[in-house]
């Protein structure tokens, strides 16, 4: 079975002992195309495992990554940086990754009247695909996910919405415990995941049905 293709209430273990991501960048809201293109057709197990349509929880999160990737980034920064001690600088990452998302959005629309424009558009984007980039491949290594820095960072630079949806599912997966004074921290950041963590048994409300 493939990541895209198996049970989503577990991390799955590959052959050389890494995890792989239960939603793959091409996974998610792209699994509309493959069902129109197919016309419906769907793998039988792609259809068993409730993959054949994107799930609800997919859904928003991508949208939640188009428009306001800052929120599901702070969601993540927050497991991967929990101690209080390293809140300075998940905020400092959460708020240069917004306010460059909003530059190159802004850079963009404004090449119309100033072409010249387009080029820092691209150094803001680019910018904002090198932390989210950082932000991928220091969870995926502390985590044991399979994947590749350079494919880090092409998909943190084109397909920004789909890996911040990748890791919003995996951060509802992992088994992360706070100590008390930690609890603090995922009030400010509102992400949802209860401090103890929650477990790969436990039930996870984002795949409880597809759209």
């Amino acid at each position: 079975q493939t990541a895209d293709e198996a049970p989503n209430d577990m991390v799955l273990a590959t052959k050389d002992n890494k995890n792989e991501f239960q939603m793959p960048v091409y996974g998610g809201v792209f699994n509309v195309f493959e069902y129109l293109f197919s016309m419906g057709r769907v793998h039988e197990q792609r259809i068993a495992c409730g993959m054949d349509l994107p799930t609800a929880y997919q859904v928003t999160e991508f949208f939640y990554g188009l428009f306001v990737p800052f929120i599901p980034l702070a969601q993540v920064m927050w497991v991967l940086r929990p101690k209080p001690k390293q809140r300075l600088w998940n905020h400092i990452t959460v708020w240069a990754y917004g306010i460059f998302h909003i530059t190159w959005v802004v850079l963009f629309i404004l090449t119309n009247t100033a072409s010249g424009l387009r080029a820092f558009g691209w150094s803001a984007l680019f910018i904002n695909a090198v932390i989210l980039t950082n932000v991928k491949t220091t969870f995926r290594k502390q985590h044991n996910y399979r994947g590749n820095d350079v494919g880090d960072f092409i998909s943190s630079l084109f397909f920004f919405p789909q890996v911040l949806c990748q890791l919003r599912i995996e951060c509802e997966s992992l088994d992360i415990h706070y100590d008390d004074d930690d609890q603090d921290m995922g009030e400010s950041f509102n992400s949802g995941i209860k401090p103890g963590g929650m477990h790969q048994g436990d039930a996870m409300p984002m795949y409880e049905e597809p759209l």
